[in-house]
């Protein structure tokens, strides 16, 4: 009997918001270019997807698809991706583990940090892939693409403008500083987000060129909070990521991509409060102020909305920076930030000046339940504070406790609870 001829299988379809290959014809009901428009149409629309990511994604459920990914062997590089995606999806029948696959073997490809050859690799080899990114001749979005394409789920490319590392609260975006690319891919029915970038990509620690550092709440926060640079760490805020969240730091060129109901427009993507993954992650609704930068006097007051039921088991810090100045010596800020629980709802930041300055405040939190050791303080959101009056009459305030103002955790801990008074 003669050697089994192996077929290959058929390719899923290219899709993106913009003509990323000259060959590529406009789809109008998908708002992309595609190679197959007339395929392409047989795709659901951009629509919201009818569930969130809580409701289908349990990452405890995954544990062996995300092993598997992780240790895949090295010998695939220098094999054809479609042996790599056969490899990642063996055994794999539903949309989500394939998904899963590809994004965890992605995010544990630390690119700028890998051996790659100055040479350019075969083309046929999942290397050139690696390579291309490597040399800026590509980017995640488009790998996603293509190895989606070779497990047969319908992936599109969708640029547009981004709030990441390079952005400064208030700022109005550029379209080259802050372009950016990232996928939507087509899970069981529903176009679902994913930022593979950004999810090999955390921020973290480094230099501040425009703001010092004034008060850092009670000293326990690490260096990585107190400044950004980029580190390498699988990020799972960017994988099905629910298009609320998504849109407060990606501004798809195409509305229709950003699936919402009713999509932002560019003035609000710039104007609104910087919401940042622990926002959502902590389930907060943000109260006041809704824009990013706060114009006031003397003094100015943020309200979030905890929920309820964890309230006692999220804990909140900030940072302020203050604009550098050849001004020379300032007036000390350590005490001009005050947090306080006015109940088991809501948190109440004060922040007051006594001069005309501008600062960035930072509001960071985390939850003391989650025991995994690489969780810690992260942020919540971001705002520009331009006050625009000196004020000698304004004073600190008072020296706030570790623990806090208002009813929390240690409170509940000793059998105490507030019959009135629930504000400083």
């Amino acid at each position: 009997m003669g050697k089994k001829t192996k077929v290959a299988p058929e390719l899923g379809r290219l899709l993106s918001t913009y003509q990323l290959i000259p060959s590529f014809k406009e789809c109008a009901e998908l708002h992309c270019f595609a190679d197959d428009v007339e395929k392409a149409k047989l795709l659901p629309p951009p629509v919201p997807p009818t569930t969130k990511k809580h409701e289908i994604f349990d990452i405890n459920k995954y544990k062996k698809v995300d092993e598997r990914a992780v240790k895949a062997p090295s010998k695939l590089l220098k094999q054809p991706l479609s042996n790599l995606v056969e490899y990642l999806t063996e055994g794999l029948e539903d949309d989500l583990s394939k998904v899963r696959a590809i994004y965890r073997w992605v995010t544990c490809q630390p690119v700028d940090s890998m051996k790659i050859p100055n040479k350019e690799p075969s083309q046929s080899h999942t290397m050139f892939q690696l390579w291309r990114i490597k040399h800026r001749k590509g980017n995640y979005a488009q790998l996603i693409s293509l190895l989606c394409r070779f497990a047969q789920l319908p992936c599109i490319i969708i640029h547009g403008k981004l709030k990441g590392s390079t952005y400064e609260v208030g700022e109005k975006l550029d379209e080259e500083q802050h372009y950016g690319e990232w996928n939507a891919v087509l899970v069981d029915g529903n176009w679902r987000f994913i930022n593979a970038y950004w999810g090999t990509c955390a921020e973290g620690g480094t230099e501040e060129e425009m703001w010092e550092v004034v008060d850092k709440g009670d000293g326990e926060l690490k260096g990585d909070q107190q400044s950004r640079q980029l580190f390498y760490s699988c990020d799972e805020n960017y994988f099905l990521t629910d298009p609320d969240q998504m849109v407060s730091t990606h501004l798809p060129s195409q509305p229709s991509w950003q699936l919402l109901a009713n999509p932002v427009t560019e003035d609000d993507f710039t104007e609104n409060a910087f919401l940042k993954d622990r926002f959502f992650n902590m389930n907060l609704k943000l109260k006041k102020p809704k824009k990013c930068v706060v114009m006031c006097q003397s003094e100015t007051e943020l309200v979030f909305e905890i929920p309820k039921e964890r309230s006692l088991n999220l804990d909140f810090q900030h940072l302020l920076f203050r604009m550098k100045s050849t001004q020379g010596n300032l007036p000390r800020y350590d005490r001009y930030v005050f947090l306080q629980r006015t109940n088991d709802e809501t948190l109440q930041i004060r922040v007051r000046s006594p001069v005309a300055d501008t600062f960035r405040f930072e509001l960071v939190g985390k939850d003391v339940t989650v025991r995994d050791k690489t969780y810690d303080y992260d942020w919540i959101a971001i705002y520009k504070l331009v006050f625009g009056k000196d004020d000698d009459s304004i004073e600190p305030f008072p020296e706030c406790p570790i623990i806090g103002w208002g009813p929390g955790r240690a409170m509940m801990e000793f059998g105490l609870a507030p019959m009135s008074h629930f504000g400083g």
